[in-house]
């Protein structure tokens, strides 16, 4: 009979992605390597994660999420030594964003700030970084690429917090998850405009437009994803009439 093996997954992902950055970093660019390395990593534990009826006994906890932080720290670091540090912001979330939420799902807390905090300060760093790429591109003469580096950022920085905060401050009031979704659709709009009609970098008004959708798209549709989740929690305690 066969048997999934989620731990050979776990390291078939590590040893490509592995080689992938070996390659990059000596033939390459690091930096751009680096992100695609850890995509790769991300889809091979990501499903040794989704069929491992103990995930956290494959990938514990609290050694996984310091080693992304620890990566994702050297990644921001290269970034800034090479003058381009929103790549290595993005490569460094990347790294760190699943691997707090694996910890927050099966582990204790290592956050000091209550998760409304945590969500508050990461759309304020969300806003904080777009502007920052609309001002490196300023002084580079090349909108398009920080300013688009810094959108895809800011939205994977707020939708992990969002989700953190699902996962561990349970759900926001209606009226904030609405606001959100207005907030986002707004700014959609005006990352649109700005970007396409007075910058002339419609690429950058894409990323940035593209990343505010996405987070207004799970603000919209965070209750139905809440529903599915419990009523597959439902299925496999067989409390629900299906066993």
């Amino acid at each position: 009979m066969s048997r999934r093996v989620p731990e050979a997954a776990v390291l078939v992902g590590v040893v490509m992605s592995l080689s992938f950055a070996l390659y990059g970093a000596l033939f390459g660019d690091p930096l751009s390597t680096a992100l695609v390395s850890v995509l790769v990593l991300h889809l091979f534990v990501g499903y040794a994660v989704r069929v491992d009826e103990d995930p956290e006994t494959t990938l514990l906890p609290d050694p996984t999420l310091a080693a992304a932080v620890l990566a994702g720290g050297v990644a921001a670091a290269y970034g800034l030594a090479t003058l381009r540090p929103l790549l290595g912001l993005l490569v460094a979330l990347v790294l760190a964003v699943p691997a707090a939420l694996f910890h927050a799902t099966h582990a204790e807390s290592v956050n000091p700030l209550s998760p409304d905090a945590t969500l508050a300060l990461a759309a304020a760093a969300g806003v904080t970084t777009v502007l920052a790429g609309v001002a490196l591109g300023r002084l580079t003469d090349d909108l398009a690429g920080p300013a688009g580096t810094a959108g895809v950022t800011a939205g994977l920085l707020v939708l992990g917090a969002a989700e953190y905060h699902t996962r561990r401050g349970g759900r926001l009031s209606r009226r904030v998850e609405g606001a959100a979704v207005i907030a986002a659709l707004g700014g959609a709009t005006l990352a649109m405009g700005y970007f396409t009609l007075v910058a002339d970098a419609p690429l950058a008004g894409l990323a940035v437009a593209g990343a505010l959708l996405v987070v207004g798209a799970y603000f919209a549709l965070v209750d139905e994803r809440r529903s599915r989740t419990r009523r597959r929690r439902r299925r496999r305690r067989g409390d629900d009439g299906w066993f």
